[in-house]
């Protein structure tokens, strides 16, 4: 398969649902799904046609409420971590099995907002694509037990 995005998109338009999943294996290449093959699709798109507009890709890992802005446990939306927060802060759901050892890693929506201030100021003046991964597993691990 190509690597320019474009010329996959037009190839794969030719072929039909099925055509693409019997050669799915093949099209991922060394991609484990999907979800990542048609981010890092995204990426190459915009690294080709950005020009010389300076590009920051943020990357929070799984967004909760609010620690802090606007205020403590604020949250709009179910999404994300947002709901199971909510329904926990409220007291409706008093346990979850979350995968023990595994490492949850979630970060406030307040830190995910400052991130994306401070990487864009960051970035602004340079002429290039950067990508900035907002996450707490590296320096505070948060297993599920």
């Amino acid at each position: 398969m190509t690597s320019d995005p474009e010329e996959l998109i037009e190839s794969l338009s030719r072929k039909t649902p099925n055509e693409i999943k019997e050669n799915l294996a093949n099209i991922l290449g060394e991609f484990p799904n999907t979800y990542t093959f048609t981010k890092s699709m995204a990426e190459r798109v915009l690294q080709k046609k950005r020009g010389d507009l300076p590009v920051v890709l943020f990357r929070p890992s799984i967004i909760a409420n609010s620690l802090n802005e606007p205020m403590p446990g604020w949250g709009d939306t179910l999404a994300a971590a947002g709901g199971l927060v909510t329904v926990f802060g409220a007291g409706i759901l008093n346990y979850a099995y979350g995968g023990g050892p595994l490492i949850g890693d979630i970060v406030p929506v307040d830190f995910v907002s400052n991130g994306m201030i401070v990487a864009a100021a960051k970035h602004a003046m340079k002429n290039d694509l950067m990508v900035v991964h907002l996450a707490s597993s590296d320096l505070n691990p948060m297993t599920w037990d």
